[in-house]
């Protein structure tokens, strides 16, 4: 029975003005202040949520930064790498191309020797021949 006073009563209490803590009335200007006052501090709350994101989102583009900062250093150490490599395997190639270049030039001085004795034992041979007939 007495479950149900406590519901009955709350219509009569939502139109009673609110009230302090001591149990007085509040005011219309206490209520406008204390309203002003927790629009002041939701803005303020508002832009200090937003710097805070800024920041965040910075400290993040940072990161990443980072990270793709290393992984590009890394691929440049690589490459690098290669190019070392690749020089050297030129460098060897290029020896090869030099002593294979002398060799040729050894064997056109010596084929030209060679055609230069086979004309004169042709020579020879046609001269000696020529002189028995």
């Amino acid at each position: 029975m007495f479950a149900n006073t406590s519901k009955a009563h709350a219509p009569a209490k939502a139109a009673q003005p609110p009230q302090s803590g001591t149990g007085r009335p509040v005011g219309m200007a206490s209520l406008r202040t204390d309203l002003e006052m927790a629009r002041h501090e939701i803005a303020s709350l508002r832009q200090e949520r937003d710097t805070l994101k800024d920041l965040v989102r910075r400290n993040l583009g940072q990161q990443l930064d980072q990270v793709g900062t290393g992984e590009l250093v890394a691929r440049v150490n690589e490459l690098t790498g290669q190019l070392n490599e690749l020089k050297a395997e030129k460098d060897l190639w290029m020896r090869e191309k030099n002593d294979l270049q002398e060799k040729l030039a050894e064997a056109v001085e010596d084929l030209a020797g060679a055609r230069i004795s086979l004309r004169q034992m042709v020579r020879a041979a046609s001269t000696g021949s020529g002189t028995t007939l």
